[in-house]
This record gives structure tokens, sequence and C-alpha cells, in this order.
């Protein structure tokens, strides 16, 4: 019976990923972006932005006739195109054409195979005789070139574009998992979005987090976030990985109207703001022998929000330091942060004993 039922779930999840694909001159894209029929959403990019040389080996593929990857869009509700997945591509060629709203106009720098491209660029308001500006056969050619194109229909459920951006960015070096979580929440709840991006750059919460920039341009403070988010909001679930879980959260929150958030925003910022006035930069850090040593650790972060978090009420400026620093004293938490440990083992044992930790007697 398995494979027959096996036929039965691909016929009916075949129907939530409703998608169409055809190829779409680069000419006829761009002046669907120019009339705003189609979007390139800064949100959705990356720190990471393509060197010139990524640029113009992009130009030179297409000169060439060398396929580029399709181009991934999805349909929403008004009829919009927005570019999920291509971005860089996309953002490449307009600025080549000078057409790209926000970004400066694109000179060519040579390559391997054309290295007269160097010092070339569009030339909207320039002379034809100028032999750094393409030709009009070459700007008609140019933009007679075809670029594939991959839409996700926007009565595809929600979860299905999830599902799609998430396979297409991961298991690769586009994205980690948190800028992926990042540009669906752009992709399914824009505002949401923003006020939770606000909410993981609030001064108190990076102050107590005390990492470094590295770690923010990974987005790991949105990650923290979002676990935070997770584990005092949600039920916890221990049976799957901690990415598939924040994973669950992130669209979970997209879910949310305005009003809801507001309530996590408050008692997020109240939390926060409290233990960055007791400790500060020193919040997350082991305390051994009457002083701070290490630097942030994920077990210790978990410990004391979950604890903070069920007794924000009560807890105050004078009885929560101590209770931070005898954290490395409690029999709970020195068991499950030992070798070995991990997230889907300790948090359970966590949200039990944490607020006993740090109820007020």
């Amino acid at each position: 019976m398995s494979n027959i039922r096996l036929e039965e779930e691909i016929f009916q999840k075949r129907k939530v990923f409703k998608t169409d694909s055809y190829p779409m001159s680069i000419g006829e894209f761009a002046n669907m972006y120019i009339n705003d029929e189609v979007k390139i959403n800064p949100d959705f990019q990356r720190n990471f932005r393509w060197t010139e040389l990524q640029k113009s080996k992009l130009i030179e593929s297409i000169l060439l006739g060398i396929p580029i990857p399709p181009i991934f869009v999805y349909q929403n509700d008004n009829g919009i195109w927005e570019v999920v997945d291509g971005l860089q591509r996309l953002s490449t060629i307009l600025q080549f054409m000078e057409v790209h709203k926000s970004e400066p106009n694109l000179e060519l720098v040579g390559t391997d195979y054309l290295p007269n491209l160097k010092g070339i660029k569009w030339g909207i308001n320039t002379d034809e005789d100028d032999i750094f500006v393409f030709t009009n056969k070459q700007k008609l050619d140019f933009k007679r070139s075809k670029i594939n194109l991959s839409i996700i229909l926007n009565d595809s459920d929600k979860d299905a574009k999830f599902d799609i951006f998430e396979r297409l960015n991961t298991g690769g070096s586009f994205a980690n998992p948190q800028e992926v979580r990042n540009s669906v929440m752009v992709m399914m709840n824009k505002s949401i979005f923003e006020r939770f991006s606000t909410l993981s750059n609030n001064e108190d919460f990076l102050e107590c987090l005390n990492i470094n920039e590295r770690l923010i341009n990974e987005k790991y403070n949105m990650e923290l976030a979002l676990r935070f988010i997770g584990i005092t909001h949600f039920d916890f679930d221990s049976k799957v990985h901690v990415s598939d879980y924040l994973d669950q959260i992130s669209k979970k929150l997209c879910g949310y109207e305005e009003d809801d958030f507001s309530n996590i925003e408050e008692k997020f910022t109240k939390l926060f703001a409290l233990l960055n006035k007791v400790s500060g930069e020193n919040t997350f850090r082991r305390f051994k022998e009457d002083k701070y040593v290490g630097g942030f650790q994920e077990s210790t972060f978990e410990f004391i929000t979950i604890g903070v978090f069920e007794n924000i009420d009560e807890l105050s400026e004078l009885n929560l330091l101590e209770k931070i620093q005898s954290v490395f004293i409690n029999e709970t938490f020195s068991k499950y942060t030992g070798s070995g440990s991990n997230i889907r083992t300790r948090v359970p044992k966590f949200l039990i004993n944490a607020p006993t930790h740090f109820k007020v007697d």
C-alpha cells in the first residue's frame, strides 16, 4: 500500500505548489521593472554584494549566450511580481542598463573572454560614437536576450512559498538559515519583519549579547531574538532540529496582526532593558570565582531569558544580579550544559527549572 499512498500524497501536494515558467526578454523584464510591475525588494539583499568583476562576468555570459540560472519570483495579491531568488543577477542587469532605481550605474571591467569590456557602459544619454558605450545593435541584442523565469503563483499555499525559497537557498553558499528566514518573512509579511528586525537590533539586547560585528553581519542577533521569542511565546518542539523549529516560529510570526506583535515587543524591550541595567555586556558570560570569563553562551542565554521572562514583574535591579551569577551553580543548568548537551535536551529542562531559579521569595 505504501506506493499507492505515496501516489496520493504526490497528487495532493502538487496542488499546493502552483507555479509557471517561461522565458522573457531582458528588455521586457526591464520595462516591467520601470513600470513598477515587478519589485526588487532591498530587504531581501544580503550584506554580501557582487564585485565589479562578478557583475561583468554576468554581462559577459549574456553577451556570449552562456546560460544563467533561472530567476524566481512570486506573484502577490495585486499581480505584482516580487523577486525572491536572483536579486544580484537582476540588479546587475538593471544597473548596467542604467535603469536601477536605487543602485548606481555599472561600468564594466575586462573579463577573460572579453577583455575589451573594460570601461564599457550602457550610455542612455551618451553619444554612440563614444567607444566605451554599447552600440545600438549591441543594446538591441542584449535586450532581446532571454532570461528564464519561474513564477510562484499567488494561489500557492503560503508555506509552499516559504518551502520553495528555503530549498533554493539552503545547502549552498547563497544564504545562511537566518538570512533565508528574513527573506521569506519579507515575502510573507513585510511589516512584521521590519518590526522584528528593529527588535533584534534593540540597543539593550545587543549590549547584553556582546557579540562581534561578524556575527551581527551574519544575522546571529536575529536568530537569537527569534529563539527567545519562540521559547518564551510558543511551545518548544524538542523533536525537530533547532533550525526547523526557528523556521516554524518565523512563519507563525508572519501570521500575526500588528497589535499581536506589540505584546512581544513590550515584553522583549522590558526584559532586556532590565538585564542591561543589571549586568550589561556580562549578562550571558560565565561567572566563576567572582569574575566573568569567556564570551556569549547560548545555554546561558536560554536559561536566563526563560527564568527572567517568567518572573519579570517581580524582579528588580536589586534582586536580579545575584540570581544571574548563581545560575552557574544551579544543578539543572550544570547538568545540561556540559559536553554533548544540545538545545533539544536542555530547553525542556530549562523551561521547568529556570522560572524556579529566578522566582522572588
